[in-house]
């Protein structure tokens, strides 16, 4: 789609809302798919966007980063349970 959309907005000079009409999209994705182009950034479609999050919530983490996540994660515990120590001493 972002190929589609360079291609009739800059190439063939359609307007915006001309390319968004023919491809079904708003006006503002194709405002944006133009600015990232002109910026140089890529442009992911929604379902790319999906994969590579995925594919970031399954990474396996280094050793030093689960220390990391774990050392929180203690520590959250027993600030919790200190928390509820000092509501039922009062």
């Amino acid at each position: 789609m972002v190929e589609m959309v360079k291609r009739m907005c800059v190439d063939q000079n359609s307007s915006t809302s001309h390319a968004a009409a023919t491809l079904n999209i708003t006006n503002q994705t194709v405002r944006n798919i133009l600015k990232k182009y002109e910026n140089g950034d890529m442009f992911l479609d929604a379902d790319e966007k999906g994969r590579a999050t995925c594919s970031q919530k399954h990474t396996v983490l280094s050793n030093t980063d689960q220390a990391i996540c774990s050392a929180i994660a203690i520590n959250n515990v027993l600030t919790l349970m200190e928390i509820a120590v000092l509501h039922l001493s009062k």
